[in-house]
């Protein structure tokens, strides 16, 4: 083996070890990008079932239920929008509370709220509403559940 064939040889070991290299950090990027995704989106539904669970909760109670629920400024170190977004089609008309991250729109989750919902929760030109983090009360009147953003509106809790 002359001087010149170990130096090519080595110079192949070296270039195909690289790709190795390369290719086993492009699999190990893709899997973490996978895991924060997951994470990033099992956050938000997590948080999502704290709210659904007190809606549901207030839906199944009596005349003058009332409960401050709050909800946090952050999901996972990232700010957040609540949408209540009315959904038609020809027969029905059904709303719907949506959780979305603000820098990433597509990491959310959602559900169709119970039919005692008020829908004065709308804006009648929009039919959206939308909220951030905060502090709210939930009342139950007259068979219609009320979200009001003033926490002080809950009158047997203060």
């Amino acid at each position: 083996m002359t001087k010149g064939q170990a130096a090519l040889e080595f110079l192949l070991l070296v270039s195909f070890m690289f790709l190795v290299f390369v290719s086993f950090f492009g699999v190990i990027q893709g899997r973490l990008a996978d895991a924060l995704d997951a994470r990033a989106r099992q956050a938000i539904q997590d948080e999502l079932n704290v709210v659904q669970t007190e809606i549901k909760t207030a839906a199944a109670m009596e005349d003058g239920f009332q409960r401050v629920i709050e909800l946090p400024a952050t999901v996972n170190g990232r700010s957040y929008t609540v949408t209540l977004a009315g959904l038609r089609s020809t027969d029905k008309v059904a709303q719907e509370l949506q959780l979305r991250y603000d820098d990433e729109p597509r990491y959310g989750s959602s559900f169709i709220l119970p039919r005692n919902v008020d829908s004065s929760w709308m804006r009648e030109e929009s039919d959206t509403t939308t909220r951030k983090g905060g502090t709210y009360c939930l009342i139950k009147e007259q068979g219609l559940l009320h979200l009001e953003d003033d926490p002080n509106e809950c009158t047997l809790l203060r």
